[in-house]
């Protein structure tokens, strides 16, 4: 009984400090961080709705397949696997524009 207890202690602690963080956070709430969040949402969606319109999911796939990949080397310290991908990652700007490209004109 006395571990429940323990237990029920522990649980109303973590609740009460989630909750008086919570308050803490809303209360430092401006209008400027409401504009920033829409904002941000909003590129969020378009770059979505680009993706799945212009059938390029797969291809958004591959370079955050890839980006993980390039982290994982990072934190492994992979010195061939990093500049490979660096290479490859200062040529895929060009050649995004490239596959993107009519895209990017409307």
């Amino acid at each position: 009984m006395e571990l429940l207890a323990e237990f029920w202690a522990q649980c109303t602690g973590f609740l009460s400090n989630l909750w008086s963080q919570f308050v803490s956070l809303v209360s430092s709430f401006t209008i400027s961080s409401m504009l920033d969040v829409l904002l941000i949402s909003f590129i969020i969606f378009s770059f979505i709705k680009l993706v799945r319109e212009t059938r390029a999911e797969q291809l958004v796939k591959g370079i955050f397949l890839l980006l993980g990949v390039w982290l994982v080397a990072n934190v492994l310290q992979l010195r061939m696997m990093q500049s490979i991908l660096n290479y490859f990652f200062n040529f895929s700007v060009i050649a995004l524009l490239i596959v993107f490209q009519p895209e990017v004109r409307r």
